[in-house]
């Protein structure tokens, strides 16, 4: 029988204190690394020979830790969230510092992946922890605190990350990572319960673990992103390598699906999905995370390749959006938590999600940075009110023995959004911008450039790297006029380049204007305010029946919490009855 320690909802205030603490300090390591990366990126990929790749250098990362989530926020369930979230710290730490040793796109690509395995478990379980400690009616705060902790990653993420890039070498935005993933290792070692006996396994039941739905999981999704990454760049979007891809994925899926109906211990349960507050919340989690990172990942190119900013500038201009997000993020999780409406808050988050993305498709080469982070702010407000939302919401439409799949679950979606907007979004940019390219480069240098070398000249890369530009002008000082040539050649790249970036903006209009119009479909119910399993039991059986909510709890359903523990968990005896 496994030894259980004090759930962490019963843990004294001072631990409390501790462990989100550590919580905060693994979102904001996690956080940190995507936000950091923005700003680099350019200068990796250049330095790294790797533009054409660009999709798989975003994408390893999302692919490893979406794949992860699922996973281990089931196991978490079963065995305690301790020892895999610190497993998934010390992973992503590993992962981190040999990406700042690649010396070429293989390597990196591949310790990118490493590292999205640690970050995906740590994504998993760390709101799942929160809602440990704290009941669904006080979570919105502390979810929105999460929020904030992730918009102050993404403040000083791009900033750090440019002013690394400019001022040091790219290698260590990666090294930075060491010192804070040691310090959640020591508070979450020492202050994170081992068990919690709240959402344990029963021991006369062994937990089995879903390795079959561990293996059709990544058959299933790990083609299709392949497929999205090489879709309009390596082969066209009908060719039959991509076709035989998307075939075989969609065959994967199905299979997915009959392996976990008849799992004892699915690893994405489909039960989940009888429950329409789930199903609203997976669908706009997946639309918001297309829509968000399609901002977040390209704007700092427009601004280096279009705006022509250092990639310094480029993070400050990116700042505003993150404080708006942080302030944001804030005030919504306190209004969800203060008056249990979650509906309206999410309504306003994606209509002003809509506006910035109408903003960004209206940017031109003449856009300077103010303008940009004026639209940044809009972006950053809309983020902010949406994201501690559909967590709070999910979370309390399922018993706490659930908390860890379902959350991973909204996670994996979200981030499967993510990947495959990211995926999708640097095909069609890479794709997009060869034509506009093309199209816009003058005659008297296109008939320099010979057939077979058109697709390697036609690449925004130049943009990003003085070292390429200076190689290019060293070239065409040979030829009379070069210089001029060259500079048209650039000017023609930036009005290319801004153009491909507008199709980017231009369908995540619509993608947005889509979560907006889901979002009306979201249930309210009741907040409950007890993590205790017999009530949230008894509320989950009126809640199938059709009530609003669960209400109030009819004593037989009231678990006998003992001596040292009231309803709300504070100390003192107990005054409930117990289960007949």
């Amino acid at each position: 029988m496994t030894q259980t320690l004090p759930a962490p909802g019963e843990l004294s205030a001072q631990r409390k204190r501790w462990v989100l603490i550590g919580v905060l300090v693994g979102m904001f390591l996690g956080s940190l690394t995507g936000t950091i990366i923005s700003t680099a990126m350019p200068r990796i990929l250049a330095d790294l020979q790797g533009m054409e790749y660009i999709s798989w250098a975003m994408t390893a990362y999302m692919l490893t830790s979406t794949l992860a989530m699922p996973i281990f926020g089931k196991l978490a369930d079963m065995y305690g969230r301790k020892w895999f979230y610190l497993g998934g710290i010390a992973i992503f730490l590993v992962g981190s510092i040999l990406c700042g040793f690649a010396t070429d796109m293989t390597q990196f690509i591949a310790f990118r992946a490493v590292a999205g395995i640690g970050g995906g478990i740590m994504q998993a379980i760390a709101m799942t922890i929160i809602a440990d400690l704290f009941p669904p009616a006080e979570r919105g705060k502390y979810q929105g605190l999460l929020g904030g902790v992730f918009g102050l990653a993404s403040v000083i993420g791009p900033l750090l990350g440019g002013w690394i890039t400019d001022n040091m070498t790219w290698n260590w935005v990666f090294w930075v990572n060491l010192p804070v993933g040691i310090t959640a290792l020591v508070i979450l070692g020492l202050g994170l319960p081992a068990v919690n006996k709240h959402y344990l396994t029963p021991s006369a039941q062994k937990p089995r673990i879903d390795w079959w739905g561990i293996v059709f999981q990544i058959l299933a999704f790990t083609p299709m992103l392949v497929a999205f990454s090489w879709a309009g760049s390596k082969y066209e979007w009908l060719s039959p390598e991509i076709l035989s891809l998307l075939g075989f994925s969609l065959v994967m899926v199905v299979i997915f699906l009959v392996v976990e109906s008849k799992a004892q211990e699915p690893i994405v349960p489909l039960s989940l999905f009888r429950n329409g507050i789930f199903n609203v919340s997976v669908i706009t989690g997946f639309l918001m995370s297309i829509g968000m990172f399609g901002g977040i990942m390209y704007l700092p190119m427009f601004l280096q390749g279009v705006v022509g900013q250092t990639a310094t500038n480029s993070g400050l201009a990116m700042a505003p959006m993150m404080v708006a997000l942080i302030i944001a993020s804030a005030v919504g999780g306190q209004l969800v938590s203060r008056t249990g409406r979650y509906k309206i808050v999410g309504l306003v988050g994606f209509s002003l999600m809509l506006l910035a993305e109408i903003l960004f498709s209206l940017m031109t080469v003449q856009s300077d940075g103010l303008t940009v982070s004026i639209d940044m702010i809009v972006m950053g407000l809309g983020l902010g009110l949406c994201m501690p939302v559909f967590v709070v919401a999910c979370q309390s439409a399922f018993p706490h023995k659930q908390v860890g799949v379902v959350t991973s679950s909204l996670q994996f979606f979200r981030s499967i959004g993510g990947t495959f907007g990211i995926a999708l979004m640097g095909s069609l940019l890479n794709s997009q911008f060869k034509v506009e390219a093309a199209a816009a480069l003058p005659a008297s240098i296109a008939k320099l450039i010979p057939a077979d070398k058109r697709d390697q000249f036609l690449t925004p890369q130049a943009l990003f790297s003085p070292s390429t530009k200076t190689s290019f002008e060293a070239k065409a000082a040979a030829f009379p006029g070069g210089k001029d040539l060259v500079d048209t050649m650039f000017t023609s790249f930036k009005q290319a380049f801004a153009d491909s970036v507008h199709h980017i903006f231009f369908i995540s209009i619509f993608i947005v204007a889509a979560a907006l119009l889901v979002t009306f479909f979201l249930k309210e119910i009741p907040l409950r305010k007890t993590n205790r399993p017999a009530a949230e039991e008894a509320g989950a059986e009126l809640l199938a029946e059709g009530v609003a909510g669960p209400g109030p709890i009819p004593a037989e359903f009231e678990p006998d919490l003992g001596e040292g523990t009231t309803e709300e968990g504070a100390a003192g005896p107990s005054t409930r009855k117990t289960r007949k």
